[in-house]
């Protein structure tokens, strides 16, 4: 998601050029070129630094607020998954087709609020399972977290350079609707109480092993 923000919001400096050729500019490539001067069909706002930094203020800003609103609710609901995945699929639809940098700038606000509020309600789901099974459940979490994270800025990279800045959201939405089909069928009435249906596949599986 950062990845794809700063190719679509900045224009490559000098010291970008050089950390691009060292080999560690993978994960910030795909943002820049969205306000770099237009190129090859590419959509451009003609930004640069300041672009790219209100890019990830707002990105960053959105995320403090869903992390706060995640708090002042208290515990997650069956319904908690879902609404915290259409708000991130309504930022990334917006980021996509954002026409100017400020609708931009709005989407990616909104990004940052439902992906906080995804991943506060995604941790507090996981954390209330049996506690003989928490250090693997946590542990399987931090593998895909991370793991996602790390296979999604070269992904987000190959995306923007040979279908345009624009396509590692279009890419995000997508699979934002997807993971919301998958989160709404799970909401209905039989699985109001998600975190106790975890704690107890789990200590099952545990008396399996």
């Amino acid at each position: 998601m950062v990845a794809a923000t700063r190719k679509a919001t900045g224009s490559p400096s000098s010291a970008e050029s050089s950390s691009s050729a060292s080999g560690h500019d993978m994960g910030t490539s795909p943002v820049r070129s969205w306000c770099a001067p237009q190129s090859a069909g590419s959509v451009s706002f003609a930004g640069g630094p300041a672009q790219l930094g209100a890019a990830l203020t707002a990105l960053a800003g959105g995320s403090l607020t869903g992390t706060l609103i995640r708090a002042a609710r208290g515990t997650p609901g069956p319904r908690a998954l879902p609404l915290a995945t259409a708000i991130m699929t309504c930022g990334l639809a917006a980021t996509a087709i954002a026409p100017a940098l400020p609708a931009a700038l709005a989407g990616l606000a909104t990004v940052g609020i439902g992906w906080s509020c995804f991943l506060g309600t995604a941790i507090a789901v996981l954390q209330s399972a049996d506690p003989r099974m928490l250090g693997r459940v946590m542990s399987l979490f931090a593998v895909v977290l991370l793991g996602g994270t790390s296979a999604g800025a070269p992904v987000a990279s190959s995306l923007s350079a040979s279908l345009g800045p624009r396509a590692p959201f279009i890419a995000g939405t997508a699979a934002a609707i997807a993971a919301l089909a998958v989160a709404s069928r799970g909401a209905g009435p039989a699985s109001g109480r998600p975190a106790r249906q975890l704690a107890g596949l789990s200590g099952r599986a545990g008396r399996d092993a």
